[in-house]
């Protein structure tokens, strides 16, 4: 037999001796790996291991019977159809909080945490209301839809919808149909068809100026009752106490607290009793205009 035979004789048999060994590694791994798993399934259907109660907690607005039900389903489903999740170590913990944060838009933030091994608390966090966002349209007395050569200042507005927002004007939840004004008001007169929840009220821009200048007119005993957005930049509030007070987003909020005061200060009788006023417009700047 030639030298090139032998060599290749040789060759083939550390081939055959490599395939033998690497199936034999693989067999050893596919043995350890089913043990294993086999153990896992052992140990994840062990009582002492499963969730027995599940605890809701922080609910107020929200359904905690829907926020049990979320969380209490999410120990049914098997890994492999064999492996149980009912437990500690293999509960999808923020697949969970996700869910409960799409359930309902009044949830703010969601926990899942295991007290102990077989209890499962669940903590929610709601938005906490603090002013008032409602839908209008403009109508006529007589009922009809107002022209545009009408002025928004003076056509009644008819209220369509009323939603809870909080402090940054994040919309929530829908509002009932309050007789008086427990909270702030902001209307606007903007026709959508889109529902606002989980949206916020106005631009971050727009909503700091305006709470801004509302915070000033405190100086001057003047507190807020609706604010009306007129257009993208006009504002109209009215106060509790006076009459309307138009105002524009595009002028510095400070500045217009200020000459707000002046103009309340000027209208002051002798004795310091303020004299009822109807409107002052301070969108002009330091020309501002008012009706008693």
């Amino acid at each position: 037999m030639s030298l090139f035979g032998r060599q290749t004789i040789k060759s083939q048999r550390t081939r055959m001796r490599r395939v033998e060994r690497a199936f034999e590694v693989t067999w050893n791994i596919f043995l350890v790996v089913y043990a294993l798993f086999a153990f896992a399934i052992w140990l994840s259907h062990r009582p002492s291991l499963q969730v027995a109660t599940v605890v809701v907690e922080g609910v107020a607005a929200t359904d905690g019977n829907a926020i049990a039900h979320v969380a209490t389903d999410a120990l049914n489903p098997k890994i492999l159809g064999r492996l149980n999740r009912n437990n500690s170590v293999l509960y999808q913990a923020h697949k969970v909080e996700d869910e409960l944060l799409a359930l309902d838009a009044r949830i703010k933030t969601a926990r899942a945490t295991f007290d102990s091994r077989k209890q499962l608390h669940v903590t929610i966090t709601e938005y906490v209301p603090s002013l008032l966002y409602c839908q209008a349209s403009q109508v006529t007395q007589e009922g009809e839809e107002a022209t545009t050569t009408q002025s928004i200042k003076d056509i009644p507005l008819h209220i369509d919808q009323c939603y809870f927002a909080d402090d940054r004007g994040y919309i929530f939840a829908p509002a009932p149909e309050y007789n008086a004004y427990p909270f702030l008001v902001f209307i606007s007169t903007q026709k959508s068809e889109v529902n606002p929840l989980r949206t916020f009220a106005f631009t971050k821009a727009s909503y700091d100026k305006v709470t801004t200048f509302l915070d000033g007119l405190k100086s001057d005993r003047v507190t807020a009752k609706t604010v009306m957005f007129l257009d993208a930049s006009d504002v109209r509030i009215t106060s509790r106490q006076h009459g309307d007070i138009l105002w524009s987003t595009e002028r510095d909020p400070k500045k217009s607290a200020d000459n707000l005061a002046l103009v309340i200060s000027s209208l002051s009788s002798d004795n310091g009793v303020h004299v009822p006023w109807k409107r002052i417009d301070l969108r002009f700047g330091s020309k501002i205009f008012y009706r008693q």
